[in-house]
């Protein structure tokens, strides 16, 4: 038994679903950390090569 009065308008329906916030989005880095390793791996390749260069390699 409910403790709502019942309805003429009511047809057995259940009671709607609760809205629940969405959650805030997370940062790109914290959401898929192989990314900032595969970024930090290219700068250090482009650090090298560039190093190269200056050194005359």
């Amino acid at each position: 038994m409910t403790s709502q009065p019942a309805s003429p308008f009511d047809h057995g329906r259940p009671d709607p679903a609760p809205v629940v916030p969405a959650a805030e989005p997370r940062p790109l880095t914290e959401a898929r950390p192989e990314i900032l390793i595969g970024a930090a791996a290219a700068g250090g390749f482009i650090f090298a090569k560039l190093l190269g260069r200056v050194r005359g390699r």
